[in-house]
């Protein structure tokens, strides 16, 4: 699990760092993020060491930060990849603490894939999924149809909804000449 999520951080344009440290595993970077990975085998060992990984990335990188990388100090994530079940209230209670910086608990059987649950910017999100964008003209269409009267919807028919491509030659022949 954990070398699928260095992968992905490697396709996302992350570099993969020489620092050793003894709680983590894996530290990646770039110009705008630095993803720190560690690797627990249950959740057990996760909720016993989770605050030590974290010290130690504080200390050994987010502390020397400095001049033109200090805005990077809060674009760090620290990843815990567990390879088991990890109960939801430890989840939250890790990703909800607001100690130092961002972080994320990936586990072995978790619903949401791993590239969804990764903040790589939308750069590598649509690196990842091509179908993802910010507003697309279905979900435009999709969400229009919804906010719009019955009698409107009417008006426009269904082929507006249906077919982004044709909206402009429907609006044309509905109200005449130019848009």
């Amino acid at each position: 699990m954990i070398n699928s999520i260095c992968l992905l951080l490697e396709e996302a344009g992350l570099e993969k760092s020489r620092i050793k440290l003894e709680y983590s595993k894996f530290l990646y970077a770039n110009p705008e993020q630095i993803f720190v990975l560690s690797s627990f085998t249950n959740e057990d060992e996760l909720s016993s060491g989770w605050k030590n990984t974290a010290h130690e990335v504080a200390v050994t990188i987010q502390s020397k930060l400095s001049d033109e990388l200090d805005s990077l100090r809060w674009d760090i994530y620290l990843i815990y990849v567990v390879n088991d079940l990890v109960s939801p209230h430890l989840k939250a209670e890790i990703e909800n603490s607001r100690l130092y910086f961002r972080k994320l608990v990936i586990f072995k059987g978790e619903e949401v894939p791993i590239e969804n649950r990764l903040p790589l910017g939308i750069l590598g999100h649509l690196h990842f999924n091509e179908k993802l964008t910010l507003f697309d003209d279905y979900s435009f269409l999709e969400e229009f149809k919804k906010n719009v009267s019955p009698e409107v919807q009417k008006e426009l028919g269904d082929d507006f909804f249906i077919d982004p491509k044709s909206n402009l030659e429907i609006l044309k022949s509905k109200y005449g000449g130019e848009l």
